[in-house]
């Protein structure tokens, strides 16, 4: 028995004897008798029970009063009342078998702290079954990233269970979660046969005069960047783009976050996006810092007060303190990045656009990055995370998205998508272009 355990245990004896909390003196007292009767617990209990104040609380311990103390014990030791049937057997067992109350109590002190062992292992062994379980249903039904989704939820509140004991609220909730996940998604994003297009022109049109003469026979080439793409993302998702440069991952970015339009089709948007698309995207060069904070707020719909409540978190995270007051143009790449990585997240988006940004940035930086979006993750944030990184991809998402010329040429668990993407630029010509 530990030190800890001790002290524990003298507290509940004290509210059980002395009907008051134990005072520093008295647990210094009681843990060195618990330290020289080697811890004899049934020594001591019989020392609580002889002592004057006890007697002054019951007076002898008999027949009468019995049930009364086995009450409290059980009140101190389960938080709750005992049953009849454990109230007889334990009256019994003083009455007829003569033996000590402090036998009785102490016990009971130990079935609780057996119970608590019992509950607790209970808890994690139901856990990881249920862990298990997902990973294998996940596997043989047809839903996509939801069976990784809830194996992440369910794996983090694993790492929390194994430092307390959770309480009913807490398995239910987690339930209820997984529950929803499944079978009751809220879809963040929605797209419908999407379809764009841009104009390449051959020749750039520079004077009146010649729009006049070449405006009918101006040559121009229609490019498909994306074709027929078709998506659910419900919360809590991370979903990565992957694919080679030119394939539409950030085309697909600026679609949903409604910086261009669609040629063709629909894209349904339910909560409040953050982006982090391009370096220096949002911000206005002569301005500063703080200011360029302020101008990305106000366009994200947040009051002054709400971003001077985030402002000092904001630069602390970006590490601009000595930087916030200089105009933006003279940032580094890495600066831009941190202060829009730092914006983004801090307004606390429902759905966060990352595309390719955090190469920019360094080793120490990126960590912190990461670390960053697995709290908003945490909190249900649904993100979607392009990147060349195929090690963050299997770090950070549930689903991957393999993107081949616009078109959809993979979609699945990260480490089988990764894998058809290598095998693809392995086996590529080497003049193989888009």
């Amino acid at each position: 028995m530990n030190w800890e355990k001790w002290i524990d245990i003298i507290e509940k004896l004290y509210i059980l004897y002395f009907q008051r909390p134990a005072d520093p003196e008295g647990l210094f007292y009681w843990s060195k008798e618990l330290e020289k009767a080697n811890g004899n617990l049934d020594k001591i209990i019989q020392m609580f029970v002889n002592s004057d104040e006890a007697k002054t609380v019951y007076g002898e311990i008999n027949e009468h009063n019995i049930e009364m103390i086995i009450k409290e014990v059980y009140q101190i030791a389960f938080n709750r009342e005992p049953t009849q049937k454990e109230i007889k057997v334990l009256k019994k067992d003083f009455i007829e078998n003569k033996l000590p109350s402090e036998r009785i109590i102490f016990n009971i002190l130990n079935l609780a702290e057996e119970e608590d062992k019992k509950v607790f292992k209970t808890k994690i062994m139901a856990a990881k079954l249920f862990t298990k379980e997902l990973i294998r249903f996940s596997k043989i039904s047809n839903f996509k990233y939801e069976g990784n989704m809830a194996a992440r939820i369910t794996r983090n509140w694993l790492i929390k269970i194994d430092k307390h004991i959770p309480s009913l609220e807490e398995i239910k909730s987690l339930f209820n979660q997984i529950q929803n996940i499944y079978y009751n998604p809220e879809i963040k994003i929605e797209i419908i046969d999407l379809w764009k297009k841009f104009k390449i022109y051959y020749y750039k049109v520079q004077t009146l005069k010649e729009r006049l003469i070449l405006r009918n026979n101006q040559k121009i080439k229609y490019f498909w960047a994306l074709k027929n793409i078709n998506l659910k993302i419900p919360k809590n998702a991370t979903v990565g783009l992957i694919g080679r440069n030119g394939s539409g991952k950030s085309t697909l970015l600026k679609l949903i976050s409604k910086i261009i339009y669609p040629t063709k089709g629909e894209i349904k948007v339910n909560g409040k996006i953050s982006t982090l698309l391009e370096l220096g995207a949002g911000f206005h060069p002569e301005f500063t810092g703080l200011e360029n904070i302020f101008l990305n707020g106000i366009i994200m719909g947040l009051s002054k007060k709400q971003i001077k409540e985030k402002l000092n978190e904001i630069i602390s995270f970006a590490e601009l303190q000595n930087f916030i007051h200089t105009p933006v143009k003279n940032y580094s790449s890495g600066m831009c990045m941190r202060l829009g990585f730092s914006i983004a997240v801090h307004y606390e988006p429902d759905i966060l656009l990352i595309d390719e940004v955090l190469a920019v940035g360094d080793i120490s930086f990126q960590k912190k990055c990461l670390t960053k979006i697995k709290e908003l993750q945490k909190r249900g944030t649904t993100i979607v995370f392009v990147s060349h990184s195929l090690e963050q991809i299997k770090e950070l998402c549930d689903w991957v998205i393999w993107l081949e010329k616009g078109e959809i040429k993979s979609e699945g668990f990260p480490n089988k998508v990764i894998r058809e993407y290598q095998s693809f630029i392995e086996n590529l010509k080497p003049n193989e272009k888009l």
